[in-house]
């Protein structure tokens, strides 16, 4: 088996002495229970239901790099979330509202700052 998260090559199962104890919801796709943390940090923020500062606060409690060696997409993901707290931080501060596109090669990266610092909300943009 592969781990999803981190493509590393991993032996489980569910019906050997050696595996009877390991959680099922952990190794049927995950070669650690980091892997699966990892994993779902990042889906959570995908779907909306973590901002990237909470994502990244959490990556960092598992001592997560974005140099890591992951699945190049789980690596991709978690260098997003890096460069946009990253981005929003460098960000001056006007004294008038305005829209900025923020400096990114993904399209349609957008945030509204007043005043003081705010986060990218909207990673990547649909039409």
């Amino acid at each position: 088996m592969k781990c999803f998260c981190c493509g590393k090559e991993y032996s489980y199962c569910p019906n050997c002495p050696k595996d009877k104890d390991k959680d099922a919801s952990i190794y049927t796709m995950f070669d650690s229970e980091r892997c699966k943390k990892i994993f779902g940090i990042l889906v959570a923020q995908s779907l909306g239901k973590k901002t990237n500062e909470e994502s990244l606060a959490e990556l960092r409690s598992l001592n997560v790099t974005s140099d890591e060696n992951f699945k190049e997409s789980i690596k991709n993901h978690i260098q997003l979330i890096f460069d946009s707290v990253e981005e929003d931080v460098a960000v001056s501060v006007d004294e008038n509202e305005e829209e900025v596109e923020a400096p990114t090669t993904e399209p349609h990266t957008v945030f509204k700052r007043k005043n003081k610092y705010k986060r990218i909300v909207n990673v990547l943009g649909d039409d």
